[in-house]
């Protein structure tokens, strides 16, 4: 029983490490858009400023990156947490498909 925790526990956290290397790309695209925008000259100055809106691009990718950090470390920090992400992650596949 105990080997099958420690599987378990071992490729929930393989999961949780691609989920992050996943949001950190997905961050860092988030990141640069909303600093190509941020650095751009307004075209009318009535319109919204693309600052403001550069900026929630940018917040959008931080916040991106910290969930996929923290889903990491909490599989990686409780044993037994990344046994339970991945009968989560089956689960979600198995019900996604019928």
């Amino acid at each position: 029983m105990a080997n099958l925790i420690s599987t378990g526990n071992q490729i929930g956290q393989g999961i949780a490490f691609v989920r992050l290397i996943a949001a950190v790309i997905i961050g860092c695209c988030f990141c640069l858009v909303g600093a190509a925008m941020f650095t751009s000259k307004p075209n009318d100055e009535k319109k919204n400023d693309p600052k403001q809106i550069g900026l929630v691009f940018i917040s959008m990718g931080a916040c991106a990156m910290l969930l996929g950090y923290l889903s990491y470390l909490f599989t990686k920090s409780f044993k037994g947490a990344g046994t339970i992400y991945t009968a989560y992650s089956a689960y979600d596949a198995l019900t996604q498909n019928k």
